[in-house]
């Protein structure tokens, strides 16, 4: 099945963790209640836990993304993400090379994601076939205080050079969420918008909307 048609691009909606999100007393409710919303993915992402911690996190979301049909994602590890057997890995520059990922995850059926700055470095992932890119940081976002947002205006930009989805990423909320959809992004990656909200169910509902209308 070509990758363009997979299960995994029915989920417009990326739910990355870090450290903090992670910490939380109540974080594999706020999970479940994300998967059981519909339309979200959930990107395992915490470069500071050690391998075995990260390991362990991975293992019980895999349990729970698998129950509720939800993609899991990975960040950075692509051997936990064999490990685990989760849906996608995505990585970035610290990562292990595109050219050698790309066909390891052919090889076992992984969607592989990459992160994006640049018209540059999207042009580069797709030349090396990832299935699909993150482009940040669109708006002011508290998890990065000192990037510099770079607006949707390069959302539209790299959208009409690449042909794989795109998803903004970067101070994306519900309210700015349609800015981006109307920029071209297929959808787009968030930490503090689904993590610390009253209630997340209704936060996918509010994301989600943006992008069908």
């Amino acid at each position: 099945m070509p990758k363009s048609e997979s299960v995994f691009f029915h989920f417009r909606l990326h739910a990355v963790t870090d450290r903090q999100t992670l910490e939380a007393e109540d974080f594999y409710r706020r999970a479940e209640l994300l998967c059981r919303a519909g339309g979200v993915a959930i990107n395992l992402r915490a470069h500071e836990l050690s391998g075995r911690d990260f390991f362990e996190h991975a293992g019980k979301l895999r349990s729970l993304t698998a129950e509720a049909e939800v993609p899991l994602i990975i960040n950075d590890r692509l051997d936990v993400a064999l490990a685990v057997r989760a849906d996608a890995v995505h990585l970035g520059e610290r990562s292990i090379p595109l050219q050698q990922a790309v066909p390891i995850c052919r090889e076992r059926g992984l969607v592989c994601g990459y992160s994006c700055h640049d018209p540059e470095q999207a042009a580069l992932a797709e030349k090396n076939s990832v299935d699909y890119i993150y482009i940040g940081t669109v708006f002011p976002s508290a998890s990065k205080p000192d990037a510099t947002a770079a607006g949707v205006a390069l959302v539209e930009k790299i959208t009409r050079l690449v042909d794989c989805p795109v998803f903004a990423i970067g101070g994306v909320s519900p309210a700015n969420a349609s800015l981006v959809a109307r920029a071209g992004a297929f959808g787009c990656a968030a930490i503090t918008g689904f993590w610390n909200c009253p209630d997340p169910e209704a936060v996918v509902r509010n994301y989600l909307a943006a992008f069908k209308a």
